[in-house]
């Protein structure tokens, strides 16, 4: 069956609906906050006062120079290698093994 060129472009234009309000707000709360946030990480403000004073990278070579970023960078990869990808592939197993028993005991049912 074919599509008339009309009918598949107002498809078109209905998916693109519908993905527009999630994209406007992934922009809004994700994007626009992240590039906003690079001019302020290259100034030593304190977020109380008017006055920015432009540090450039210094910011940025403090952190690199710093144990205890190091320190966090660590534990946050020990923390995901332990505990969020092996929780993660257990619960996938587990729910896929009692999906393929639900169906398993379910299809004879749907078969009559």
């Amino acid at each position: 069956m074919r599509l008339n060129r009309s009918y598949r472009t107002s498809r078109r234009i209905t998916y693109a609906l519908f993905v527009a309000p999630a994209l406007i707000l992934f922009v809004l709360v994700v994007i626009f906050p992240f590039f906003q946030g690079i001019p302020y990480s290259m100034t030593n403000w304190n977020l109380i006062s008017n006055a920015a004073d432009y540090v450039g990278f210094k910011n940025y070579r403090a952190l690199m120079n710093s144990k205890e970023f190091w320190t966090v960078i660590k534990n946050t990869f020990q923390f995901v290698l332990a505990c969020v990808t092996p929780f993660n592939l257990i619960k996938g197993i587990a729910v896929s093994v009692v999906t393929a028993l639900l169906y398993k005991h379910v299809s004879p049912l749907l078969k009559r």
